[in-house]
């Protein structure tokens, strides 16, 4: 396969007199189909959402309750250093502050990277993760959620009614507060994780933890780039060309790791070591970093039955 081709994309072709889209195309490349069911009905459902409100070229044409025109939809915003772009009407800012439990913030962030490809049509990675607008949709082997956030945006273009009921339970930044969105994820004089990000970024490559929907098991995300990362405002060590994935601003984060027994719901992931390490894979399991039972072992990183 072609890493170069993207797996899909849409567009809106016709619209009406208030600008709302009427017809669209979704186009999946073949090459992906032997995908999973689960990444084939996430990405279908992203590119819809697309067609229907999401875009760099809709938002400018949403309209509030009277089906007069948004002015403007989006604001600049100064955060970790750098001058991004957030999404301003209420709805939308009301949800951002709800989950990020931050009331002062401005809107939801935008995404600022991969070009016009992703940039401004998806939320920021950084803020919101695996949320299901995301540019990397599924980021980090989570499951991808569609939160009360994009419900949000769908009721602020004026077109849509959303059901709120609906909305998907999305684990990053919830009440994480204003510093997670506004600081560096890692301290770079003293090379600490930003507290109100510690489940989510990590510092040392294979650093074993979690994915922040706990569903499965995962390691630390630090790649090593040809060249110095670039803004500077995205390099957190000594080593200028060390970092996470582009999309979460550079980041090191907890990855899912593939097979079964990185998976907490599938039970064939056991292992021999289940007993020792108190691990119990199943449809109500999930990831936590413990010392749990047995003392004589000790696990980042194992899933275990969960109630609420």
């Amino acid at each position: 396969a072609d890493a170069g081709v993207p797996l899909a994309w849409a567009v809106h072709c016709e619209v009406d007199q208030f600008g709302r889209p009427t017809a669209g195309q979704v186009h999946f490349h073949s090459q992906y189909f032997g995908l999973s069911i689960e990444t084939l009905r996430s990405t279908a459902l992203h590119e819809i959402v697309h067609a229907l409100a999401f875009s760099s070229a809709l938002l400018p044409t949403f309209r509030n309750g009277l089906g007069d025109a948004w002015a403007p939809t989006t604001a600049t915003a100064d955060a970790r250093g750098e001058t991004v772009t957030v999404v301003t009407t209420p709805a939308v800012r009301d949800a951002a502050r709800s989950h990020l439990g931050c009331d002062t913030l401005a809107g939801a962030e935008l995404e600022d990277s991969g070009g016009i490809s992703s940039a401004g049509s998806h939320w920021e990675s950084r803020v919101f993760g695996p949320e299901l607008m995301a540019a990397s949709i599924g980021a980090a082997q989570n499951s991808p959620a569609l939160s009360s956030l994009t419900l949000a945006l769908f009721e602020d273009s004026g077109w849509y009614r959303p059901d709120y009921a609906a909305a998907e339970p999305l684990a990053w930044g919830r009440g994480a507060g204003c510093a997670f969105v506004e600081s560096a994820c890692i301290d770079k004089t003293s090379g600490a994780v930003l507290p109100e990000g510690s489940s989510l970024f990590c510092t040392t490559a294979a650093e074993a933890g979690c994915t922040s929907d706990r569903k499965r098991r995962g390691a630390c995300a630090r790649l090593q780039y040809a060249s110095a990362i670039t803004p500077a405002s995205q390099r957190y060590f000594d080593d200028a060309a060390a970092g996470g994935p582009a999309f979460f601003d550079h980041c090191p984060i907890f990855s899912g790791s593939e097979g079964a027994a990185a998976d907490c719901a599938d039970v064939s992931g056991a292992g021999a070591n289940a007993v020792a390490w108190g691990a119990a894979h199943g449809d109500a399991s999930r990831c936590f970093e413990s010392t749990l039972l047995n003392t004589s072992y000790f696990t980042d990183g194992s899933a275990h039955h969960a109630a609420c």
